[in-house]
């Protein structure tokens, strides 16, 4: 039996973002080039910016798009939490209309095999690709690695300045000024002991960076 919990979504708030109508956009992977553009510049706020960015690194930027919009009250997080009504009315080729129904919710992963949980369309690689392969410089793997550990602390309850100590490990010493300069990005005014290590390899042939931290969680 699968498991499902109500979540907190999160919403546009029309006084900040605007007109629904300006926000919204088709999946990703029907839009074209021109409509990318086109929407890009409907709203700074359009939902393009999350899905499909224009920024070479589009999981990065979606991170930060989304993270901004939160601090800025952009996108409003529900108080209660609740089980939400997906519907979608379209139109086929031959001029006849279906209408979908569906739920959001949060729901417990579990083994393909078992049958519990099904997938609701084939997953291509291409589009995932992206997703999956690091920036070829080492200032963007840097950033990558950092939203990481940002990702991971937000989820144990605490912030960057929770970090009392990081470990950067490098594969060539003449990336250290970018790699330190990702690194002050993130911790701006925050001073965890830092180590730099030069490295004669790491895990995958493609990583040209690894960044560790430790932090003390708040009480």
């Amino acid at each position: 039996m699968a498991v499902v919990r109500p979540l907190e979504a999160l919403r546009y708030d029309p006084a900040r973002a605007g007109d629904v109508g300006s926000l919204l956009a088709p999946p990703y992977d029907v839009i074209t080039p021109s409509e990318q553009a086109e929407l890009h510049a409907r709203s700074p706020y359009n939902v393009i910016r999350l899905i499909l960015s224009q920024e070479a690194d589009r999981a990065a930027a979606a991170a930060r798009t989304l993270r901004d919009w939160v601090e800025r009250g952009i996108l409003v997080r529900d108080r209660t939490p609740a089980v939400y009504l997906y519907s979608q009315r379209f139109s086929l080729p031959d001029g006849t209309t279906r209408r979908r129904d569906g739920v959001l919710c949060r729901l417990r992963l579990e083994e393909y095999g078992k049958g519990i949980v099904r997938r609701h369309e084939r997953t291509l690689a291409a589009p995932k690709v992206p997703l999956i392969l690091p920036p070829a410089d080492a200032y963007g793997q840097a950033k990558r690695c950092l939203e990481i550990i940002a990702a991971a602390l937000r989820e144990a309850g605490a912030e960057t300045e929770h970090v009392v100590r990081t470990r950067t490990f490098l594969l060539d010493v003449e990336d250290s000024d970018d790699v330190g300069r990702a690194h002050g990005e993130m911790f701006g005014d925050v001073r965890p002991a830092s180590t730099m290590i030069v490295v004669a390899g790491l895990l995958d042939p493609r990583w040209l960076v690894e960044i560790e931290a430790d932090a003390l969680l708040p009480a």
